[in-house]
């Protein structure tokens, strides 16, 4: 289920040269309007999405070009050493940043580069490198967890560790490079990576009611590296006519493998992808029922599903109603106040979009062109009234003007543009959010014979 291996379909739209290290870890704001980097430099970088670029570059250029802009706003320095992961509240207040260095920094989201809170061991913190934290949907917990075998439940009214949990961990070799857990969207249930059992890895279901670990999902070869999962539940009408309402969980391995499951009824996974890479799994990211998977081969996976597949994704409105029934809030995520969704509504956020370079660069080759014949003077036509030009457009008018025309031995005109189009925006105008692409999967099913393992043979764990 991924992505056809065509030039066409590997679209670039922007790139970040201020950041000069490794990046580990990337997160969308939930709003769409912020994106954090977390980077082997000890710091984490906010940019914001300031819409499509109106220049492409040179017609004809084979160089890669950015057809997004992104704006940097933020440097944020608190850790001493590589920031492994980094993580937005559901509610869009906090910022949370995980580092080699043992700890856990919060952020004021609505307020950066505002730092709230180091979580560090003299809160009750880790004693080895954080490598996973996830945010509570219900807004009540932060929970982490490090290489020193733990798993911590951080409150968010005081910010101190109110549980540890160890028992899944105790046996764990720790040596993937990441932890990525998650909570459910209903918030009953925690998934964390890198646990034990029986000496075979696992991926550990939490249960919020009493932090109870007697569960955990099997069948991984090597240890578990990621877990992703949906951003609603789904619901299906089973057998007997019942409506069923399920947490979709994606888990990414060492042993290259891709598993996804639907929980609490179904106690096997709906597809399992294996050698899907030729290295680990590093991160995935949902939107809708669709996946994008990363690999520490460089690579990227896009798998795509039907609803007939996972079921239908609840909407807002009823996500907020579960999480009342069950905590008597409303969680703020699940409070659209009369706006639409845009897991709900893709077609109206993409819809003013050029999906390529290729296609920019032709859209602005064409209106270089017309601004060329629209400049020549007419005899027979009366010039009306000018309306005012700041001075950023008069000069814009002035230089497309002047391109160059000149015709070669065989009598082909040959024109060499000066300038393309302009990156000042009409400050009026809302920017559209990121480009987000679907493409339909292939099913090929993929073999391994490899042994069980919490090892595994590639190298690359911190």
């Amino acid at each position: 289920s991924t992505i056809p291996n065509q030039d066409d379909a590997r679209n670039f739209y922007g790139s970040f040269p201020s950041i000069t290290a490794g990046v580990n870890c990337v997160r969308w704001s939930h709003d769409g309007g912020l994106l954090a980097c977390a980077s082997d430099d000890k710091v984490v970088t906010i940019y914001e999405y300031g819409g499509r670029v109106q220049s492409a570059g040179s017609i004809g250029s084979k160089s890669v070009v950015n057809v997004e802009k992104y704006r940097l706003t933020h440097t944020l320095h608190t850790h001493s050493m590589e920031v492994l992961s980094v993580e937005w509240s559901s509610d869009g207040r906090y910022l949370a940043s995980a580092s080699m260095d043992n700890t856990v920094v919060v952020w004021n989201a609505k307020k950066l580069p505002e730092r709230i809170v180091i979580l560090d061991t003299t809160r009750g913190g880790h004693n080895g490198p954080v490598k996973g934290l996830s945010w509570d949907p219900i807004g009540k917990y932060l929970a982490t967890q490090s290489a020193d075998k733990s798993l911590r439940l951080w409150t968010t009214d005081n910010w101190q560790c109110d549980t540890v949990i160890t028992k899944p961990f105790s046996q764990s070799s720790q040596t993937t490079m990441f932890s990525r857990l998650e909570w459910s969207p209903d918030g009953q249930f925690l998934f964390a990576p890198c646990a034990m059992n029986n000496q075979g890895p696992t991926a550990q279901i939490i249960m919020r009611k009493d932090w109870d670990t007697e569960l955990d999902l099997v069948g991984h070869r090597r240890a578990v590296t990621a877990i992703r999962v949906c951003p609603r539940l789904l619901s299906y009408v089973d057998y007997a006519g019942k409506t069923i309402q399920v947490t979709c969980v994606a888990i990414g391995s060492r042993d290259k493998s891709l598993s996804v499951w639907v929980l609490p009824r179904v106690k096997r996974p709906v597809v399992v992808l294996q050698r899907l890479f030729k290295h680990s799994v590093t991160d995935m990211s949902w939107r809708g029922t669709d996946l994008v998977v990363s690999s520490q081969d460089g690579s990227i996976k896009y798998l795509s599903f039907r609803e007939k597949e996972l079921g239908t994704m609840l909407t807002s409105q009823k996500m907020g109603n579960v999480c009342e029934s069950l905590y008597k809030i409303r969680p703020a995520q699940y409070c659209n106040n009369g706006s639409e969704s845009l897991l709900e509504t893709p077609s109206k956020v993409n819809s003013s979009f050029i999906d390529s370079p290729e296609e920019l660069m032709a859209k602005r080759k064409a209106e270089a062109a017309v601004s060329k014949e629209l400049a020549k003077p007419s005899e027979s036509a009366t010039l009306p009234n000018k309306p005012t030009q700041t001075v950023a457009a008069k000069a814009l008018t002035e230089q497309r003007q002047q391109q160059v025309e000149v015709r070669t031995s065989d009598g082909k005109r040959r024109i060499q543009p000066i300038f393309l189009g302009s990156t000042i925006d009409d400050e009026s105008t809302p920017a559209p959010a990121p480009m987000q692409s679907r493409a339909q999967p292939t099913t090929e099913p993929m073999q391994t014979d490899d042994p069980v393992t919490s090892d595994g043979d590639e190298g690359g764990g911190r």
